[in-house]
C-alpha cells in the first residue's frame, strides 16, 4: 500500500475538483456499489470492473464511467490525463468516479475486491480523493485511509477493501483507476 498527499499540483487539482462538482457534470445512478458472488469464478461486472463481492450491500450512489474496456468512454477523459500520468500506467482496465450522498449514518459499501477479468493478472487499484470529509476508505487489515483532497491511495487490487461514507459533508467524491 502507498499513499501520495498532494499528488497534483493545486492547479491541476482544482481543474479535477471543479469538473466533479460542477452542477453540469452527469452522475449516473446506481442501486448499490457491490452485489454478491458465490466465489472467484462467478465474479459479477459492474462499470468494467469485475468485483470479488461477498455482500449485497443496497448503498446507491453515483458514478461516471471515464475509462472502460481499452477506450475512453466519457469526453471528459482528458481532464484527467494529470492523474493518469502520475501512476505511469502500463495499460488502463477502468477509471470512474463514484459520488456518495450524505445519508446522515455511516454506511459502508461491501466488502470486495477489484478483479481483471482474466484472474490470472494482477493489477492496482487508486483512489484518488477529491473532498475532504470523514468518509474513508478501509482496507482488510482494519486499516482507514481518510478522505482528503488531492491524495492517492493504491494497492494491489485483490486486496479486499470498501468505502465507508461520510456524515460532515454532501457529498464524498473519489475517482477509482484500475491499472497495470
Amino acid at each position: 500500500m502507498k499513499i501520495i498527499k498532494n499528488l497534483l499540483s493545486k492547479e491541476e487539482f482544482l481543474k479535477i475538483k471543479t469538473l466533479l462538482e460542477s452542477k453540469e457534470f452527469p452522475w449516473f445512478y446506481n442501486d448499490a456499489q457491490v452485489s454478491k458472488t458465490d466465489d472467484i469464478e462467478n465474479l459479477n461486472q459492474k462499470d468494467g470492473v469485475w468485483y470479488d463481492g461477498f455482500t449485497d450491500d443496497n448503498e446507491s450512489f453515483f458514478c461516471h464511467q471515464f475509462y472502460l474496456d481499452g477506450t475512453p468512454a466519457s469526453q471528459f477523459y482528458s481532464n484527467l490525463l494529470p492523474l493518469i500520468n502520475s501512476l505511469e500506467p502500463v495499460a488502463l482496465v477502468n477509471i470512474k468516479a463514484n459520488l456518495n450522498i450524505n445519508k446522515n449514518r455511516n454506511n459502508s459499501c461491501g466488502w470486495h475486491r477489484d478483479i481483471h477479468r482474466n484472474k490470472k493478472l494482477t493489477h492496482k487499484t487508486a483512489i484518488f480523493y477529491i473532498n475532504t470529509n470523514n468518509g474513508y476508505t478501509e482496507l482488510e487489515n482494519n486499516e482507514k485511509i481518510i478522505s482528503e483532497e488531492n491524495k492517492l491511495l493504491i494497492f494491489d487490487s485483490i486486496k479486499l477493501h470498501r468505502a465507508c461514507q461520510q456524515t460532515d459533508t454532501d457529498t464524498r467524491i473519489v475517482i477509482n483507476i484500475n491499472y497495470f
